[in-house]
């Protein structure tokens, strides 16, 4: 059930998601799922918040691998989703530099202040 609620485009599929770490051993096959809602274009707001918080639960190896993918999310519509990429990035310190180039071009865009 878990693994059709990612695929949903609103609420659904981000509880879904931000459950996964919570399952334990039967959550981490369901991450891959989850991270292919990374660069979905369908994905909603929602969505796209829940997959940017689980990037931060991942180990930090393994996080970094799509760290590009969060510094294309740096220039999100969505204030929460921005913020919450920043807060990811900046756990992932030296290992987000693949996000650096899309994340300084969203620094200089930004207009919200609480981000």
């Amino acid at each position: 059930l878990v693994k059709r609620a990612i695929g949903d485009t609103g609420v659904v599929a981000k509880y879904a998601i931000e459950a996964i770490p919570r399952m334990g051993e039967a959550g981490k096959e369901l991450v891959p799922a989850a991270l292919a809602r990374l660069g979905d274009a369908d994905a909603g707001s929602p969505v796209r918040y829940a997959v940017v918080g689980l990037v931060g639960m991942l180990d930090p190896k393994e996080a970094a691998k799509h760290a590009a993918a969060l510094g294309k999310l740096a220039a999100d519509e969505e204030p929460q989703v921005r913020q919450r990429v920043g807060v990811v990035l900046e756990r992932l310190g030296p290992a987000a530099a693949p996000a650096a180039e899309a994340l300084a071009k969203a620094v200089e865009a930004e207009t919200d202040d609480s981000v």
